[in-house]
């Protein structure tokens, strides 16, 4: 089973919305990188709160990996209408078919914890992460209840940020 970028959107739990979050972070470093043979554009980027304080957030990080990657995606050796996202494999320079976010599937991974906590489990159950999901144990003695209790898809304001700045950029159609 694989999930499109417009099914999380239109599934997203009511009381998140991004955009209201995501004016703080900014893109401090991404590539591109690609598979021909399985087909995967991939676009890694590392991402930072604006403004920040201090070097590091309160669990010691001073940014957050960001990944998203398409599948599905077509490759070939000559730029053309279709075909005009530069793409370095190897060594030589392909051409990437532009995803779309309504046909491609995709599978995400921030290290960020809301990600982690809030929506990587239920992007897991639909083919949607990027590797195996990093299984969480309750805090001893806590009481909090869960962070999204409907189950509901969703991503944090880092992948926001970074699909909204590939939007802007024009390295993704929708």
């Amino acid at each position: 089973m694989a999930v499109t970028f417009s099914q999380i959107k239109s599934n997203m739990t009511p009381y998140r919305n991004p955009n209201s979050v995501a004016s703080n972070v900014e893109v401090v470093g991404w590539r591109i990188e690609g598979w021909v043979v399985t087909r995967n554009l991939l676009f890694r980027s590392t991402m930072k709160g604006q403004g920040q304080r201090s070097d590091k957030d309160k669990y010691g990080r001073s940014s957050y990996l960001t990944l998203i990657m398409f599948n599905n995606v077509t490759f070939t050796l000559t730029k053309g209408e279709i075909y005009s996202l530069p793409v370095n494999i190897n060594g030589e320079t392909q051409y990437a078919e532009l995803p779309n976010l309504n046909t491609n599937t995709i599978r995400l991974k921030c290290t960020c914890p809301d990600f982690r906590f809030r929506f990587e489990k239920e992007l897991y159950d639909v083919g949607g992460i990027i590797g195996n999901w990093n299984r969480y144990k309750k805090v001893p003695g806590s009481n909090r209840g869960p962070v999204n209790p409907d189950h509901r898809l969703g991503y944090c304001k880092h992948v926001y940020s970074l699909l909204k700045s590939l939007k802007i950029m024009g390295y993704v159609k929708e």
